[in-house]
Parts: C-alpha cells; structure tokens; sequence
C-alpha cells in the first residue's frame, strides 16, 4: 500500500503535461478496487490495489503505464 501511495502522490504532483498518459480503449475496464482518489484542476487521478495509476479527463480515462519513465 505504501508503495502505491508513494507512486501515486509522484504522478499527483506531476503536470498534467509531463505525464506519459495512454488512452485507454472503451473495452478496457478500470480495476473496482480503487484506494486512492483525488482531484486537482479537474482532473481526477485514481489508483488501485494492482497498483496502476488512472487519470480521467476530457471524458477520457488514460492511464499511466511507466511510472520510471515520467
């Protein structure tokens, strides 16, 4: 969990524009165990348990697939 947190407020405190964002396909779901929520200049910004790191804005949700590479 301490790890997630970590990855999370990294890509938190990030631009928007410096992020590496992948659009995700309408066939892709979004893990239901969320356990982490937030938003800032609306955008909201999720993670979940497996640890992936979510961004939904512009009606689109991306997610943030190489957290080492931002």
């Amino acid at each position: 969990m301490e790890e997630i947190r970590k990855k999370f407020n990294f890509v938190f405190q990030k631009n928007i524009e410096d992020l590496k964002l992948k659009k995700m396909k309408k066939a892709d779901s979004i893990s239901n165990d969320i356990v982490i929520f937030a938003d800032k200049n609306n955008v909201s910004y999720y993670a979940s348990k497996d640890g992936k790191i979510y961004i939904y804005f512009d009606s689109v949700y991306y997610i943030i697939d190489n957290i080492e590479d931002i």
